[in-house]
């Protein structure tokens, strides 16, 4: 059965990381998220669960940050991707973890109050994807080193895909992958099928680089649920 019958679809993509968002912008969402990471950095093997702020949140962990990638609560559902709009040079130190974030979201009532007050300087550049349950709202929060800018999503179909690793070629490329079969129902196990195609091709610049986990949260009668595979690799 399909998750939202009458569904329409954005799909954002970034450095390391795919997501797909599928949802009909009323009463219910399917977030897919595929984390490509070095293969040999710690994450929990299961979602750890926590109150923060009086919600209860759901996520798994980064030992080695204690940060977080996705989460999901009864106010919010956010991941983190790498990078903003264009290419930004590594230039370390960082003073603040953006895994910290998604977890900074649930201290605030509402996506322009967390906007407002985040203060971003010290921070490597990222995209954080935010979706709001009720009412059921689409933001994604830039941060490119220099400037915070925060956009609402109305458009049925988007592609974002990093300018950090992605050529033009790449990213076409990416929307033709992600873009099959979504005018037809779409449901979770569907949507899980077409991340796993997209799992991290072994590139030479990026030699540790590896499809870590992919994750799934589903929203639909007030109530979010998250599915967690983790991929295991030999070290």
């Amino acid at each position: 059965m399909p998750f939202c019958s009458t569904a329409k679809i954005s799909i954002f993509l970034a450095t390391m990381c795919i997501v797909s968002l599928y949802t009909d912008y009323s009463s219910c969402f399917l977030l897919t998220h595929n984390r490509d990471e070095d293969y040999q950095r710690p994450s929990s093997n299961f979602t750890h669960h926590k109150l923060i702020n009086n919600h209860q949140a759901e996520f798994p962990l980064d030992l080695l940050a204690n940060g977080t990638w996705i989460l999901t609560s009864d106010q919010f559902t956010t991941c983190m991707l790498n990078g903003a709009r264009e290419v930004h040079v590594y230039q370390p130190p960082y003073t603040k973890s953006r895994g910290t974030l998604p977890m900074e979201l649930l201290k605030h009532s509402s996506v322009d109050e967390y906007f407002s007050k985040l203060e971003a300087i010290g921070m490597q550049p990222f995209t954080q994807l935010i979706v709001s349950h009720n009412p059921l709202k689409v933001h994604i929060l830039r941060w490119d080193g220099e400037q915070k800018d925060l956009e609402t999503v109305e458009d049925s179909r988007l592609v974002l895909s990093s300018s950090t690793l992605y050529s033009t070629k790449e990213k076409e490329m990416h929307k033709s992958v992600l873009q099959q079969n979504l005018s037809k129902p779409i449901t979770a196990d569907k949507m899980a099928e077409k991340h796993r195609e997209l799992l991290w091709k072994f590139d030479p610049m990026h030699p540790l680089v590896k499809t870590t986990s992919i994750t799934q949260v589903t929203y639909k009668s007030g109530k979010a649920e998250m599915s967690y595979q983790p991929i295991q690799y030999n070290l």
